[in-house]
């Protein structure tokens, strides 16, 4: 257990005191070995599926702190947390929350990148996280999904164009596909 305290960034420590910051927020114990599970591999390394998402949910909570005049770091109670995201998610998603295609990761990025939340390359621009992040949290009321892409569009925060030519990891990908496809052909299979 002492792995979790003072191994190396990206071994079995996955933060210095993350433990009991998520023991005094009030997070059961049950919840935090589950965590503990769900983002440590067979390895002992951290392994945290959708990067780009936690990177973007880490931007909007500090953003969060510093227009409630918080410390950065501040552990924010769990109720807390969740008013937060269902206001950032009914601010930023064009579909309600509570409508099936809420789940849809698709149209979830669909929105991000027109919010240009997201770069050409698929990577979070958190600047215009942040900018956006203020913009909702600084009112009562969040703005509705059409008057945030129209203050969005008037900060120039919309997704640059990406290049019509692939780069070469993508025509790599793509040659290996169509190789499998070939063989796959070849032996029968679909």
């Amino acid at each position: 257990m002492t792995a979790f305290w003072v191994a190396p960034k990206n071994e079995l420590a996955l933060e210095p005191g993350l433990v009991a910051s998520l023991w005094r927020s009030g997070v059961k114990s049950d919840a935090i070995i589950r965590y503990i599970r769900e983002f440590t591999d067979t390895n002992g390394k951290i392994s945290i599926p959708g990067g780009r998402g936690f990177e973007i949910l880490n931007t909007v909570i500090e953003t969060f702190n510093l227009v409630k005049g918080s410390e950065t770091n501040d552990v924010l109670p769990q109720d807390m947390v969740g008013d937060l995201m269902k206001r950032w998610l009914t601010a930023t998603r064009s579909v309600s929350t509570t409508s099936p295609e809420a789940v849809n990761t698709v149209l979830h990025w669909a929105d991000y990148k027109r919010l240009g939340l997201i770069g050409p390359d698929g990577a979070a621009v958190l600047e215009n996280v942040g900018r956006l992040a203020q913009k909702i949290f600084a009112t009562d009321t969040p703005p509705s999904f059409d008057a945030l892409v129209s203050f969005a569009y008037q900060q120039d925060m919309s997704p640059a164009k990406q290049d019509s030519a692939p780069n070469k990891a993508m025509k790599a990908l793509l040659k290996k596909k169509r190789a499998q496809g070939k063989l796959n052909r070849k032996r029968g299979r679909r």
